[in-house]
């Protein structure tokens, strides 16, 4: 599986990921954006990490805009039939510090790093 990450942040309901058309991707492919760290998992006994496994979700976005190696995302389907208006359940809880288009309209939680799964 082809992990990608949050590129850029232009606002609180569009971002670019990382991977666009050379990685197959295509408008309406859906994706879970994770944190950056993993969650170790450690054996109880020794102490010893088993595993680290992806960290939290922080959303699902869909590609609205496929580039060769770029994909702006949004949190709503880009689907003709499954869109729907932009509304406060749509809105992605972004990092302030590093929107880059529009002024920010929530506090911070997906970052620029971010790994970004294709579903």
């Amino acid at each position: 599986m082809k992990i990608f990450k949050v590129a850029k942040i232009i606002d609180s309901t569009t971002l670019y990921i990382t991977g666009g058309q050379a990685d197959g991707i295509k408008e309406g492919d859906k994706f879970t954006i994770r944190s950056k760290e993993g969650i170790e998992i450690k054996d109880p006994d020794s102490g010893k990490v088993l595993e680290t496994v992806p960290g939290a979700t922080k959303a699902t976005v869909y590609a609205a805009n496929v580039f060769e190696r770029v994909t702006m995302v949004k949190p709503q389907s880009t689907s003709p039939k499954l869109t729907f208006p932009i509304s406060q359940t749509n809105i992605l809880d972004v990092n302030p510090l590093q929107i880059t288009g529009t002024s920010p309209i929530y506090s911070s939680s997906i970052d620029i790093g971010d790994t970004v799964l294709k579903n």
